[in-house]
């Protein structure tokens, strides 16, 4: 018998504009933000050593980690708990807000 998937409580995938706003606004925490989304030590050391400025390191991170996620699984309730332990408890409830369309 086949699996059936409901997406229901789902909210849509994380909007890049989004993962462009993250970007600019967590700076040099981008590093504790990786770990905390699951990037590998490696992966981590090649953004380290290809991104110009912190901005370019989160958003290569934010896309190492989204082109990472499980098929069908938009993670964005692990993006919204790294931004508060980051910090960024505004910019997590934003982006819970634009996802939800209020």
């Amino acid at each position: 018998m086949g699996h059936i998937l409901c997406y229901k409580t789902e909210p849509p995938s994380v909007k890049e504009e989004d993962l462009l706003e993250i970007a600019q606004k967590i700076g040099d925490r981008w590093k504790r933000m990786a770990n905390d989304l699951g990037l590998k030590p490696k992966e981590i050391v090649d953004i380290e050593n290809d991104g110009q400025t912190s901005a370019d390191r989160c958003y290569c991170m934010l896309q190492t980690w989204k082109e990472n996620l499980v098929p069908g699984y938009n993670g964005q309730k692990d993006l919204e708990k790294a931004l508060q332990r980051c910090g960024h408890r505004d910019l997590s409830a934003k982006l819970w807000n634009d996802q939800r369309g209020w």
